[in-house]
């Protein structure tokens, strides 16, 4: 049965005809649309846009005339691949439906069909804008140099006399007799300077684009050389081109913790070099694991040895200073008499320089990085130090 005119399906239909009418017009007037005027393209935009708008009520209005009167909506209008008239037909509304005299009628609510929408999943992610921050990995700060006492050197190498003999004869003596003969004698020592150095290659592109990357690199390199120092004034083994750390001193003391409490054992060291040295020993360097064993150490009814939870620990042992680094070797404590017991020679400060002229980074735009310096460590007295095993 055909639908009766609706006056308001005649109304958007003429508007609708009107608003196209328009579009030809001011497509004829502008053959060339890659030369429209500003008020031209701003017009053309208000005449698609009412035309959408004016498509999208007839459209709604035609589907509610359709629901009414039984049948399919607009041609084209499609739900999700299901007409509106199927929809209406398998509802269980339609089903239950009885008409009476007089007539009746159902509503559904018919949703149309749902454009794409545009979000993240869709491939549209927002911008994220860097920040400056550049996150540093975590290093064990440098804490091994300043224990020594510190001086320089001119020199490839720092010599000194030791002396190796000393024979105190003096005594007493009777008149008009011969006096008892005391002897010394000396052994020249050398400690070889040695280098520790390091270097970066990195683009002239990269230095110019990147503001504040100069000083971060200018920090780090430095600090990469300050790391491997105090590894090698610990543990290095003295072989060229390694300087000999303390652990590696030629006549350095050792004691073993054995059976005793780690405090016990490091007293025990402690008397060790003050018996041989007569100093007393300044700091013992530990590795942050040893240490934690230290620190909990508890009495039989649950006091804490070395200080409450609830306040700072002391960082020092037996009056000694405390230091902890992860490059002491696990399980054992260094304890020694530093200022007194070796020095810290430089032969040149830690320096940085830049060039381009390395291999072939002329013609790449490369620049190359150096930081390095030339340093000693002077075993003046291996037995002021000594090491504990077995912590």
């Amino acid at each position: 049965m055909p639908l009766p005119p609706n006056p308001r399906v005649a109304e958007l239909k003429n508007r609708l005809d009107s608003k196209r009418e328009a579009v030809r017009t001011l497509l004829a007037e502008n053959p060339d649309h890659t030369r429209m005027t500003h008020g031209a393209v701003t017009q053309m935009s208000k005449l698609t846009d009412d035309i959408e708008a004016l498509q999208v009520e007839l459209d709604s209005t035609s589907a509610t005339m359709m629901i009414h009167s039984g049948g399919e909506g607009p041609k084209g209008r499609n739900m999700g691949g299901t007409s509106i008239g199927e929809m209406i037909v398998n509802s269980d509304q339609f089903k239950d439906f009885r008409p009476h005299k007089g007539g009746a009628s159902v509503e559904f609510d018919i949703p149309f069909e749902q454009k794409t929408v545009l979000d993240v999943a869709t491939g549209f992610v927002p911008q994220s804008v860097r920040t400056g921050l550049i996150l540093e990995t975590p290093q064990m700060p440098p804490r091994i140099a300043d224990l020594f006492a510190q001086t320089t050197t001119d020199q490839a190498a720092v010599a000194y006399m030791e002396e190796t003999t000393f024979t105190n004869a003096a005594a007493e003596t009777a008149e008009n007799t011969t006096k008892p003969q005391s002897t010394l004698a000396f052994t020249e020592r050398t400690s070889p300077v040695r280098k520790i150095a390091t270097e970066m290659t990195l683009t002239e592109e990269v230095m110019a684009d990147n503001a504040g990357l100069m000083d971060y690199i200018n920090s780090r390199l430095p600090a990469m050389i300050q790391f491997r120092e105090d590894q090698q004034l610990l543990t290095g083994n003295g072989t060229t081109p390694n300087l000999r750390g303390v652990n590696n001193f030629v006549g350095i003391q050792t004691q073993a913790k054995g059976a005793d409490p780690t405090p016990d054992a490091i007293f025990k060291a402690m008397v060790l070099v003050f018996t041989s040295q007569f100093v007393p020993c300044d700091t013992v360097v530990i590795h942050p694991a040893d240490w934690q064993d230290i620190r909990l150490l508890r009495t039989a009814d649950g006091l804490y040895i070395f200080g409450d939870p609830s306040r700072p620990g002391p960082e020092t042992i037996f009056g000694a200073r405390l230091v902890q680094s992860t490059r002491q070797t696990q399980n054992t404590a260094l304890v020694g008499a530093f200022r007194f017991g070796a020095a810290f020679a430089r032969r040149t400060d830690l320096t940085i320089r830049l060039s381009n002229e390395h291999a072939n980074n002329f013609t790449s735009n490369l620049i190359t990085i150096v930081a390095e310096e030339r340093v000693a460590l002077v075993p003046y007295r291996a037995a002021a130090f000594c090491t504990v095993t077995g912590i």
